[in-house]
């Protein structure tokens, strides 16, 4: 992907026991019942969500030295299988399309249009957010823990048990229902990416032509491998 492209493509160890003069600690079975709760919370909201409406705010924090935060904000539908209509309107526009087999990045400014096949995990930043759809099975695909919990929500910290595009995967969850309201992922180089999510709207049959794009004349196609 070029350099300059500005798109990059909570449950616990603790459980607060009761507050008295010793404070005393939660057990250990405690907080890995509130960790199996938040998981089957999450999986329970989200299992059966073939697609979304969501209005995003993005930062990305680059892993070298006195980088300055990146903020980022617009809104997406995402649907099974791998499909994605991503735009970012501010500070300036760009689009990511995917119909599932392709994704396109398009960049107006520079009137460029990056192309690739999609891969398992999709676009990195935008694939967190597919996290929000159809995820029956999480302790099958990461190693789960939780850094914090509550009864009202949880931090969920998930490395992929299998060899990935990103270290960890941490998901904001409101308990009891489920509900995913941010994420942060951690690429292999060390990045950092977080979505804060508003306005979710779920199986809102979104039409096919969102998933399609043509590139505008005069773009310039760079194909890209993955």
């Amino acid at each position: 992907m070029s350099s300059r492209s500005r798109i990059p493509p909570l449950l616990f160890a603790t459980l607060l026991g009761w507050m008295g003069a010793l404070h005393a600690e939660p057990s250990v079975d405690d907080s890995e019942r509130c960790r199996r709760a938040a998981v089957e919370a999450v999986e329970r909201r989200h299992r059966d969500v073939k697609d979304l409406r969501v209005h995003f705010s993005q930062t990305t924090r680059l892993s070298a030295p006195d980088s300055a935060p990146q903020h980022s904000s617009g809104w997406a539908v995402l649907a099974l299988p791998q499909r994605m209509r991503w735009r970012y309107q501010s500070p300036e526009e760009s689009l990511l399309v995917s119909d599932g087999e392709t994704l396109w990045l398009y960049d107006p400014a520079f009137a460029e249009v990056q192309r690739l096949p999609v891969g398992e995990e999709g676009h990195l930043a935008a694939g967190a957010a597919q996290f929000l759809l159809g995820r029956s099975d999480l302790e099958a695909e990461f190693k789960v823990r939780a850094s914090t919990c509550d009864p009202e929500g949880a931090v969920l910290e998930l490395l992929p048990r299998k060899a990935a595009s990103y270290q960890r995967l941490t998901l904001g969850v409101v308990l009891p229902a489920g509900d995913i309201t941010w994420t942060e992922l951690v690429d292999l180089l060390g990045n950092t990416t977080r979505l804060e999510f508003s306005d979710l709207a779920f199986d809102t049959k979104p039409e096919a032509s969102l998933f399609s794009f043509d590139p505008p004349p005069g773009s310039k196609i760079i194909d890209l491998v993955p």
